[in-house]
């Protein structure tokens, strides 16, 4: 499965060269192309890839939230790159952040490769703001304080209000997107301005794009105002966005 947010490269290692009767070099090669980056808190599955010109085996450490955890696989002395895909099965996340490694060992050498996944849904727009938990704002390559990140999604019309966009992408089955706030609106696929949004995850996919419309009204008020809409998946997960309008009077 594709990923699009970023914490962790791929990562490819040759491991050794040796000379074969003819004098040539044969190249011993091992790479982990999947998984990519991380894993988002309503994701079930994900994919583990192994390319290698040797056997190999595969155990992870601290690995509880997805299955399985052994992998293993017998290649001959072919010279020729095999390539393996396994489907890893994930909880999701209701909590903290967490990673695991991979541990692949293969002709005498080991290859770590590090997975993960946050506490927050695959939201595009509004941009997420990565904060620690002392509200330092941060990225995901904060890998030092990584348990400790959060995300935090909101907009921020001026008294005019207008329109904006909620893109994301989804895991779960289903997902409902939803506000109560009078003087927020989203708009269906029927063009029509509602208060609540939800899409049904089609046939024979991991993932699906979502996309509404927001509208927020002009502020006739003094005082700046506070809205909310919530992005709730089948799954359990509930992301917020904030919606922080301001007043005429700001400049």
């Amino acid at each position: 499965m594709k990923l699009k947010s970023l914490i962790l490269c791929a990562v490819v290692a040759i491991l050794a060269a040796s000379c074969d009767n003819g004098g040539g070099n044969t190249a011993h090669y091992i790479g982990v192309p999947y998984p990519i980056g991380v894993a988002y808190a309503d994701q079930q599955t994900d994919t583990l890839g192994v390319q290698s010109t040797d056997s190999w085996t595969a155990t992870v450490t601290d690995g509880d939230w997805f299955a399985p955890n052994e992998f293993s696989k017998n290649i001959s002395g072919t010279n020729k790159i095999d390539y393996s895909k396994y489907a890893l099965k994930i909880q999701t996340n209701k909590g903290e952040n967490r990673r695991a490694t991979f541990v692949i060992k293969s002709n005498g050498k080991t290859l770590r490769k590090t997975f993960a996944q946050v506490s927050w849904l695959n939201i595009a727009s509004p941009i997420p703001t990565i904060i620690r938990s002392d509200s330092t704002v941060t990225s995901l390559y904060d890998t030092e304080h990584f348990a400790e990140l959060k995300a935090y999604y909101y907009f921020t019309p001026d008294y005019k209000g207008g329109n904006d966009k909620i893109t994301a992408t989804i895991y779960s089955p289903s997902v409902e997107i939803a506000t109560s706030d009078e003087w927020v609106n989203l708009k269906d696929s029927e063009g029509k301005y509602v208060k609540s949004v939800k899409f049904e995850k089609p046939d024979k996919k991991d993932q699906y794009e979502i996309s509404v419309p927001v509208f927020v009204t002009e502020n006739p008020g003094v005082a700046k105002r506070r809205g909310k809409i919530t992005v709730t998946t089948s799954n359990g997960i509930t992301q917020t966005i904030d919606v922080l309008q301001g007043v005429k009077t700001d400049k």
